[in-house]
């Protein structure tokens, strides 16, 4: 019987998260001076609620905590319960968690990486009961409003027949995600100074491209003829950063070109003419001086990122995380202290090449993982893992997570600013006092405040990091690329044995750009095409072999619940 793979076409709606509503506050910019004599580290009171000590395992590819971690131990005397570590390696994690199930020896909870675990296993396991219920959120209001938030793939993804199995470690910022997650910034000074920056830095193609040539031509930093460059990001990201890609089905373009469905049948995303279009455009702003010359031999982040502070670039495309503005501005006004803080790494919007107000985003998944019960969890062991993570999702729970402990690692100011009073090294980087923080905290919910996870933040950041996210929000609306999944994480004989042949197209891009003409490149790129094929039509074939199903969204989350794709399988 053929088998049917169906499109999972997991929407993201772009709202508002509701636990980055409620952030902790912001550390200035600047911290505490960690010779500043910290305070012996505060002694955690029990919680009448949790006066029945309760231990559990618990798989982790992190190194448990040490003994002697204060951190760890205000955490477990706080809720009065203990961990039972499995350690496994990372790599056999998978492997682990198989066996695990056919040999009936689950942890009794369970860390399941979501990102990238062949979802028809996954799917299998919740739907033929290899894993408890998770017991109703009633109790666990922060958990549940993360849960219910719209942007994230709630019942979706963990429910199954009416039963809640799993709770994904969302990422509290999933309607801004897609945003930060790639975006340009630029040398607004420099553009004010030419008279060509636009209010509220939003710009036409044609318009950002000009400004960039500007800079490289009209040398607005002083640099010396020569010296300036336009535009800068790791190789990659070129063609969907910039929104040229927008049918592409994985965020990274050039260095995961994977496949896409075109018509009901798979193909092999290179061979399409949107990619060969994508590449004639940035094989354009190649010849034409806008990319990094060196571009295509060293994406470096350190390198085009020293460019950038040094004045010598005048756009870098990039995460766009507060940590990451955050620290480039830092970087910037340490090296010139009378720069403008707004202005030397300013977020641009930039239309879709050859449009004048059409804008696109690439969404990433709203998840990163989920946690689930083995079925010889008790009551007392659920419970007292879902208060924990409850209590993570609370202001003093994510002030936890991100900084350590009130008043040995940080201190709260008037205004409800943090003074982080962490020990730096030599290069000034503070140092991380608790390795192992992140892995638990970060159980139910991955991107702490819309991403505000590094501390030392300015106001001033803060404020324009939300507003550019905010702008895409309001003016992008449903033009969001979503990953399709299943294709992504679909396993097949040759899939497995073959890939995307990532390496090899990423290689002939590089080639290509440097070595080919804007005449030729289209001619040079089908040639190499047709010499791939013979490799890539097994995996095509493969993926063909399953039939189709075009549905909406809702439909196709039915049947994924009802055990479609692994009954398919």
């Amino acid at each position: 019987m053929k088998t049917r793979l169906f499109a999972l076409a997991l929407v993201l709606i772009l709202a508002l998260g509701c636990v980055a509503c409620s952030a902790p506050a912001q550390a200035p910019e600047d911290a505490a001076d960690p010779a500043v004599q910290s305070p012996e580290a505060p002694a955690a009171e029990t919680d009448s609620a949790f006066a029945e000590h309760v231990t559990f395992t618990m798989n982790t590819t992190s190194d448990p905590p040490a003994e002697d971690d204060a951190l760890w131990n205000y955490y477990t005397d706080k809720f009065n319960f203990t961990v039972d570590w499995v350690p496994l390696q990372y790599a056999e994690r998978f492997d682990k968690l198989r066996i695990w199930i056919a040999t009936d020896d689950l942890p009794d909870v369970v860390w399941i990486g979501l990102n990238d675990v062949i979802y028809s296993e996954y799917i299998t396991w919740m739907n033929s009961g290899m894993f408890a219920e998770v017991p109703s959120l009633d109790a666990y209001p922060n958990i549940q409003a993360m849960y219910d938030q719209e942007a994230m793939l709630g019942d979706e993804l963990c429910t199954f027949d009416g039963k809640l199995m799993s709770l994904p470690a969302m990422r509290d910022s999933a309607s801004y995600d897609f945003m930060i997650n790639m975006g340009i910034g630029y040398r607004a000074d420099w553009a004010e100074k030419l008279g060509m920056r636009n209010e509220g830095d939003v710009y036409t193609w044609e318009e950002f491209m000009n400004l960039l040539q500007a800079f490289i031509e009209q040398d607005p930093g002083g640099n010396g003829a020569g010296n300036t460059y336009g535009l800068c990001t790791r190789m990659g990201y070129f063609p969907d950063i910039l929104g040229i890609w927008q049918t592409n089905p994985t965020p990274w373009t050039f260095e995961e070109p994977g496949y896409i469905e075109m018509d009901g049948q798979y193909v092999w995303y290179p061979s399409t003419d949107a990619y060969i279009e994508g590449l004639k455009i940035v094989k354009d702003l190649y010849d034409r001086g806008i990319i990094w010359p060196d571009n295509v031999i060293d994406s470096s982040e350190t390198l085009y990122r020293e460019l950038y502070v040094a004045g010598q670039m005048g756009a870098m495309a990039q995460n766009l995380s507060l940590g990451f503005v955050s620290q480039v501005r830092d970087d910037m006004i340490k090296v010139d202290p009378s720069l403008e803080r707004d202005k030397v790494y300013a977020i641009a919007k930039i239309s879709n090449p050859g449009t004048e107000d059409e804008f696109y985003q690439h969404a990433v998944a709203s998840y990163w993982s989920c946690c689930a019960f083995s079925l010889k969890a008790t009551d007392a062991q659920k419970d007292r893992f879902l208060a924990t993570q409850d209590w993570n999702l609370s202001p003093e729970g994510l002030n936890l997570g991100l900084y350590g402990l009130e008043g040995t690692d940080f201190t709260v100011n008037d205004d409800g600013s943090i003074n982080l009073l962490w020990e730096k090294d030599e290069a000034g980087t503070y140092v991380d006092p608790y390795p192992f923080r992140e892995y638990y905290t970060r159980l139910s919910v991955y991107d702490n405040a819309a991403n505000f996870t590094n501390v030392s933040k300015n106001p001033q950041d803060v404020e324009d990091v939300r507003s550019a996210m905010d702008w895409s929000v309001e003016n992008i609306g449903d033009k969001v690329k979503v990953l399709d999944y299943v294709q992504t994480y679909t396993t097949t004989p040759n899939k497995d044995k073959l890939g995307t042949f990532t390496a090899q197209t990423k290689a002939k891009v590089i080639d290509l750009l440097a070595n080919s003409t804007g005449d030729t490149i289209e001619a040079d790129w089908r040639a190499w095409i047709a010499e791939m094929m013979p490799q890539v039509q097994p995996v095509l074939d493969d993926l063909n072999a399953y039939e189709y199903i075009p549905t909406d969204p809702d439909e196709m989350m039915e049947w994924v619940r009802n055990g479609g794709l692994a009954e398919s399988r």
